[in-house]
């Protein structure tokens, strides 16, 4: 059941991208890679190297190492954003970047939002559940 709920997710995000315009625009590599990085760090950096190994199998640890993939993909959109909007004000002379620069600020949050949103739903264990 959980594989349907991610699937029908992925869909309504990917139609709403394509309803709304142009799907280049939700890609920004150096914005993914300001998320993806710590979230890949981590993971050895609050498991051990142990974690990578862990990540694949499910239980308690998988439930733990996804959260805190989740926690830190929203911490790191969120710096990416702020980074984003300070070269954004830096950069207030030419006002005809101010949308596109915007526009790429606000993805890496997009892209930690929906780390932690993956992230939530394929763990095992609900937490604050006893």
């Amino acid at each position: 059941m959980k594989i349907i709920s991610l699937l029908i997710i992925v869909f309504a995000i990917v139609a709403a991208i394509f309803v709304g315009g142009d799907i280049r625009a939700f890609i920004d590599v150096p914005s993914l890679l300001v998320v993806i990085g710590p979230v890949i760090a981590s993971i050895s950096a609050k498991h051990g190297l142990e974690g990578f190994k862990e990540l694949f199998r499910e239980g308690e640890n998988q439930s733990k190492i996804l959260h805190t993939m989740g926690v830190t993909g929203i911490i790191a959109g969120a710096i990416g954003t702020m980074i984003g909007f300070i070269i954004m004000l830096g950069n207030l002379s030419d006002q005809s970047a101010l949308g596109p620069a915007l526009a790429i600020a606000l993805l890496t949050l997009l892209y930690g939002l929906l780390i932690f949103l993956f992230t939530t739903l394929l763990s095992t264990k609900n937490f604050g559940e006893k």
